[in-house]
C-alpha cells in the first residue's frame, strides 16, 4: 500500500531554510512525500533509472556528467548525478525525445525525519519512501539550476537516491494555429428625404479612415442606396463620416448622424453598417415686386365737357415801356449832393387807388377748366404710349 502526502507549509519552508536557495528554484508544481515504492499514477507510460535490472542504470553514470538514456517508447532522456561519498544525491534531467513528463518519482530513504518536524498519521518512521515531483501541464526538463533529490534524513543531508522514475506520455501536437478573426465589413448607406424633388439626385461622398492613420478611402453613391461591403482589418477603429457638400440643396436631415465610430466584434457579427440621411431643401423664392400702380382711365364723357369749357383768349400787343435814353457821356455828370445833405422822408399815408389793379379781363373758372382738361389729356396720352 502506497501512500502520498502533501508537504504542508511548514515543512516547505523548513526545508528552504535547510537546503539553501536551490530549492527555490525547483520548476515542479508540487513535491509530496510518498511512503513505499512508484506511487499508480494512471495510464502512463514509465521508465526507471536505478538498478541493474530497471530501464537504465545509476552506476552507469559518471558524476556531474550528463548522459543519455531511454529505450522504452522510444523515451530517451539526459541525466545528470551528482555524487557524494559515492552515493548519487542530486539529479538533474532533459527530455530530448517527442515526450513530456507529468510525474518523476525519486526513491530513497525513509520518512522519519520528516515525521520528526510535521506529524504523518498512520506512518512509521522506518517506512521507506521517496519524493513524487509533479509537473503541471507536463514538461520537457527540470529546467537549469534545478534539482531533484531523495528523502531528507537530517538538517543538513539527503538520503541516497535508489532509482528515478519517470511518468512520460507523447508529446501532444501543437496547438493549430488559432482561426485569424474574420474581416470586418462596413455598409454604408443613404438615406434621401425628397420633400417634392422629382429631378436627378446628386453624388454622395463620404471618407473612411483608421484611427491609426494607416488607411484612407473616399467612397461614393449615386442618390440612395448602399455600398458593397468594404473589406476593413478588424483589429482596427475606423471614422466613417460624409462629406457635406454646402451647396447642396440635399443637406444632412435633422438629429441625423453625419459620422460614426466604427469597432467590429463578435457581437454584431464583424459587421457594421453606417446610415446616412440626406433631406431635399426647396429653394428660397424672392416674393414679386409691387405692381405698376393702375391709372384710371379719364371718363370718355368728361373729356368732351372740358373742350367746351375751353375758352380761346384772342392775341393782344403787350404795351412798350418808355424808350430807352443812351446817356451822352460828353456832358458834364450832375452835380452830387453834399456830404452835409441830409435827406428827410416825411411818415405819411400811402394813398390808394380806387381798387387793384386787373391781371385779365376773363373769369379765373376758365383757367380751372383748362387745366383739368390738360391733366386728362396728359393721363390719357401716358396710358395711350405703354399700349
Amino acid at each position: 500500500m502506497k501512500a502520498v502526502f502533501r508537504v504542508t507549509g511548514a515543512v516547505a519552508l523548513s526545508l528552504l531554510l535547510i537546503f539553501g536557495s536551490s530549492l527555490a528554484a525547483y520548476a515542479w508544481s508540487a513535491q509530496d512525500p510518498v511512503q513505499g515504492n512508484d506511487p499508480s499514477m494512471g495510464a502512463y507510460s514509465l521508465f526507471k533509472i536505478g538498478e541493474s535490472d530497471d530501464d537504465a542504470v545509476i552506476a552507469n553514470f559518471s558524476n556531474g556528467v550528463s548522459q543519455t538514456v531511454g529505450t522504452v517508447g522510444g523515451f530517451q532522456v539526459n541525466g545528470t548525478f551528482t555524487f557524494e561519498s559515492g552515493e548519487p544525491k542530486t539529479f538533474q534531467w532533459e527530455v530530448i525525445s517527442d515526450h513530456v513528463v507529468d510525474y518523476v518519482f525519486v526513491k530513497g530513504g525513509t520518512l522519519g525525519y520528516l515525521i520528526s518536524i510535521e506529524n504523518f498519521p498512520d506512518v512509521q518512521g522506518n517506512q521507506s519512501g521517496g519524493y513524487l515531483y509533479t509537473y503541471s501541464g507536463g514538461a520537457q526538463s527540470s529546467s537549469p539550476g534545478t534539482f531533484l533529490t531523495a528523502l531528507p534524513q537530517s538538517a543538513s543531508n539527503y538520503h541516497g537516491i535508489s532509482h528515478v522514475t519517470f511518468y512520460f506520455r507523447d508529446k501532444p501536437d501543437p496547438d493549430p494555429d488559432p482561426e485569424p478573426d474574420p474581416d470586418g465589413e462596413l455598409i454604408i448607406e443613404k438615406v434621401v428625404i425628397l420633400n417634392g424633388y422629382d429631378g436627378e439626385l446628386p453624388t454622395f461622398e463620404f471618407e473612411v479612415y483608421s484611427t491609426d492613420e494607416s488607411y484612407y478611402e473616399v467612397y461614393s453613391l449615386v442618390g440612395a442606396g448602399e455600398t458593397a461591403p468594404i473589406v476593413l482589418d478588424p483589429s482596427l477603429t475606423y471614422i466613417v463620416k460624409e462629406i457635406v457638400d454646402v451647396d447642396s440643396p440635399f443637406q444632412p436631415a435633422a438629429e441625423t448622424p453625419v459620422e460614426y465610430e466604427v469597432i467590429f466584434g463578435d457581437e454584431d457579427g464583424y459587421s457594421f453598417k453606417a446610415v446616412f440621411t440626406n433631406a431635399y431643401i426647396p429653394p428660397q423664392v424672392d416674393p414679386e415686386p409691387d405692381p405698376d400702380p393702375i391709372i384710371p382711365e379719364p371718363d370718355p364723357e368728361v373729356i368732351p365737357a372740358i373742350e367746351e369749357a375751353l375758352i380761346l383768349i384772342d392775341e393782344e400787343e403787350v404795351p412798350l415801356g418808355p424808350a430807352f435814353v443812351p446817356v451822352d457821356s460828353s456832358l458834364p455828370p450832375e452835380s452830387e449832393p453834399e456830404d452835409n445833405f441830409e435827406l428827410i422822408l416825411l411818415d405819411e399815408d400811402v394813398p390808394l387807388g380806387d381798387a387793384l389793379p386787373l391781371t385779365g379781363h376773363v373769369a379765373p373758372l376758365g383757367f380751372y377748366g383748362i387745366g383739368a382738361m390738360l391733366s386728362a389729356i396728359g393721363v390719357y396720352l401716358k396710358k395711350k404710349s405703354k399700349i
